[in-house]
């Protein structure tokens, strides 16, 4: 979230200090036998030609982990299986260092690819860190997973936040609420809820995801999804995201009257180069209450799908 890069590259001997001196060591030493070399930066510093004596491995107990300080929580559906599905949910404010206006936005990863992502850090240059900072679809909300109101997003500076009221992490399922309404000005909104259902009893897992929002008057309301992926339309209520290794399904469930659209951030100054991002638009034009349901569902084959 925030400026991070896309791809993080995690330092070995960070890693096995935090294991040497903190009381997860044994779980960050699980950490660190199942990372790729290529996640993995082992010749950073000096201190990696150190010998450790690190605490025997062991995998984590729980399926998730939950940040209350800093209102995060990633969930996933298995420890084992290398390619499930994770689930990762941000609440915080609106004027966190390195901020981006991304308070509710989430990041769902399977098959080693993250469908519902978020776009990372861009170019820094005297742009970024100007007056213009959230303009830019990396900083500002255009470029998250958010609820927009009348074609605006979520307001600027740290008055403007989210909170995680409710998690539940059960066998089957986790239930994730946040409350965004203050996240907004306190004119245009009476209600701003978002609520994910992460699914732990399908084979490759899943999402249901909930926006429910009431505002002051009539307006449009949109619920906008960064995808990754080759998309191909279904149905106006069905699009499918074609990954590497498998693919995910994106349905629309409610309301019935509304249907999806593929967007596109174009011209985009990333590190590496110019680049584009799709992204779905679930749109409601002349409302002032409504909720959104709407199902992610992986699968490998057309079988699965149906």
């Amino acid at each position: 979230f925030g400026d991070c890069a896309p791809g993080v590259k995690l330092s070995a001997d960070l890693i096995k200090s935090l294991a040497i001196n903190t009381s997860r060591g044994d779980e960050l030493s699980y950490l660190l036998e199942e990372l790729p070399d290529f996640r993995l930066n082992r010749f950073g510093t000096l201190r990696n030609l150190k010998g450790w004596s690190l605490p025997e491995p062991k995998m984590p107990d729980e399926l998730y982990r939950y940040f209350k300080g800093i209102g995060w929580i990633v969930t996933r559906k298995s420890w084992q299986d290398k390619l499930t599905a994770v689930l990762a949910v941000k609440a915080g404010n609106n004027g966190e260092p390195h901020n981006h206006i991304d308070v509710g936005q989430f990041i769902f990863h399977v098959f080693g690819e993250d469908f519902l992502c978020d776009l990372g850090s861009g170019i820094y240059d005297r742009a970024y860190f100007g007056e213009s900072r959230y303009e830019n679809p990396f900083c500002g909300a255009d470029g998250h997973s958010l609820i927009f109101i009348n074609g605006k997003g979520e307001g600027i500076g740290e008055r403007f936040y989210g909170r995680i009221v409710e998690f539940k992490p059960e066998e089957k399922f986790d239930v994730i609420l946040l409350d965004l309404t203050r996240a907004y000005p306190s004119w245009l909104v009476d209600k701003v809820e978002r609520k994910l259902t992460f699914l732990k009893d399908r084979s490759e897992g899943g999402l249901i995801l909930e926006d429910e929002v009431k505002t002051k008057k009539k307006t449009s309301i949109e619920s906008r999804l960064q995808i990754q992926g080759k998309p191909r339309i279904i149905t106006d209520k069905e699009v499918v995201l074609k990954g590497h290794l498998g693919n995910v399904c994106i349905k629309v469930e409610k309301p019935k009257n509304v249907h999806i659209r593929i967007g596109e951030l174009r011209n985009l100054k990333a590190r590496e180069r110019r680049r584009a991002a799709k992204y779905l638009s679930i749109l409601a034009d002349d409302v002032s209450d409504i909720k959104f349901v709407v199902k992610v569902l992986p699968f490998r084959d057309t079988k699965e799908l149906k």
